[in-house]
């Protein structure tokens, strides 16, 4: 059954949500499509590494810059008003404007810094696609937190319902005079524990949705539940090597770390160009007018070449290289680390999805083995042969066993997503997949 809208029963929770969870009739029933749909488009997480990534792409046209011609423009005017000893006063005012270019021939530290802003870009397309990947495993992991925590609400209704109906019974056998009041009391007290509990699993409801409230940027009150009948496929293919393998090509966190190795590396050539000659063409037109005791208007272009060697520095370039090499070795170390990782994620994902199908396998057949325990109990009961405390367990049992069923089956669906993301094959095809999965009528 779909989320119900927090219309609680028992005057204990209807006094823990009083005046917060009133019914929202203006929402529709969400899908994990519709989650994920919405947070592409408000994700803050997402929004922040677009903007920087937007941010980053202008290092490409800055580095390119340094290689193209600048041009300038200057202008001045003056005047001098001169008062002589010999009493002779005179004045002398003079304009002059003027274009300059200059271009670099020779300047290899920016190709060198070109080079790095490349790499840098990459690297923050890398995040970016890292983020949008991770999107699609966060939405499906909350989505499916906020169904096991629907289906724990129910678990606590369920109970409370079947505790209520056998609190009833005893009442009355009592008064009968079939059991003693202690069957009573233990009834009475689970109940009362039901209570507490259901307002716990109704209280964790609500942070589940406010977790997929964070993420979409609006309101999140019904989502469809899982079908009982999911597909439940080992990997394909079922090879943890060919998985490893394909993580260590596509996996964007792993690329990014790679580009970010590559601009360090370039980041070292670009220290050491500090060393190196750099070669400009510079030319020249200017305009200078003299009026006053002298008049004059001269007209100058010129045009040469420039050329600048450094000689010495105080080591300022030997300690930015070294400086630069143990970035390298740091951005090195990184990329391993996160190989490593990545080894274990995939070995972690892939036999989870593994477990995952041998579990809710068992927990089916321990659903049945529940039910008929239930059932014989329950029979034993009438007849006198079982307490009632026997019974209640029965039923807890009973109601734990299709609970746990319900969590496994999620745990195999993440997992699914978790292996895909780590290899760095998952895609919003995905999402269609799990919606596939859901009890859409």
């Amino acid at each position: 059954m779909p989320i119900p809208r927090f219309a609680l029963t028992t005057l204990g929770t209807l006094l823990f949500t009083a005046g917060t969870l009133c019914p929202a009739t203006s929402f529709a029933i969400d899908t994990i499509s519709t989650i994920y749909n919405d947070a592409l488009s408000n994700d803050p997480a997402l929004l922040q590494k677009q903007s920087s990534l937007s941010a980053t792409q202008e290092l490409i046209p800055q580095a390119k810059s340094l290689l193209m011609p600048t041009v300038a423009a200057s202008a001045a005017y003056n005047h001098s008003d001169i008062n002589s000893k010999t009493g002779a006063d005179y004045y002398s005012e003079s304009t002059s404007y003027g274009i300059s270019v200059q271009q670099p021939l020779l300047d290899l530290g920016a190709f060198s810094l070109w080079n790095q802003a490349e790499a840098t870009v990459s690297q923050a397309e890398y995040e970016l696609q890292a983020i949008k990947d991770e999107l699609i495993t966060r939405v499906a992991t909350a989505y499916f937190d906020a169904l096991a925590a629907n289906d724990s609400v129910n678990f606590a209704e369920a109970q409370k319902t079947s505790i209520l109906k056998q609190l009833e019974q005893s009442k009355k056998r009592h008064e009968y005079g079939q059991i003693a009041a202690t069957g009573v009391y233990e009834a009475q007290a689970r109940y009362d524990l039901i209570i507490a509990e259901q307002i716990q699993a109704q209280n964790t409801l609500l942070s589940k949705l406010e977790a997929l409230q964070e993420i979409t940027g609006r309101e999140v009150s019904e989502l469809k539940p899982l079908k009982d009948d999911i597909l439940l496929l080992q990997p394909q293919p079922n090879d943890l090597e060919h998985w490893n393998k394909v993580a260590m090509e596509k996996n964007p966190q792993l690329q990014a770390l790679i580009q970010t190795q590559r601009a360090a590396k370039e980041n070292i050539s670009y220290k050491k160009s500090s060393r190196y000659p750099t070669l400009d063409l510079t030319g020249a037109l200017q305009n200078t007018s003299t009026d006053g005791i002298s008049e004059r208007e001269e007209n100058t272009a010129t045009i040469g070449i420039s050329l600048s060697i450094p000689i010495y520095t105080g080591g300022s370039i030997s300690s930015t290289v070294k400086e630069a090499k143990f970035k390298y070795q740091e951005a090195s170390y990184g990329v391993e680390q996160v190989r490593r990782s990545l080894t274990k994620q995939i070995k972690d994902a892939f036999r989870g999805v593994s477990s995952s199908i041998s579990q809710v396998k068992a927990l089916e057949q321990a659903l049945k083995s529940n039910q008929i325990a239930y059932e014989a109990t329950e029979a034993g009961y009438e007849i006198g042969t079982r307490t009632m405390v026997d019974l209640l367990n029965a039923q807890t049992e009973l109601h734990r066993a299709k609970l746990n069923l319900k969590s496994a089956k999620y745990s195999f669906l993440v997992n699914q997503m978790l292996l895909k993301q780590a290899a760095g094959a998952i895609s919003a095809k995905d999402i269609e997949r799990l919606n596939k999965q859901l009890l859409i009528k």
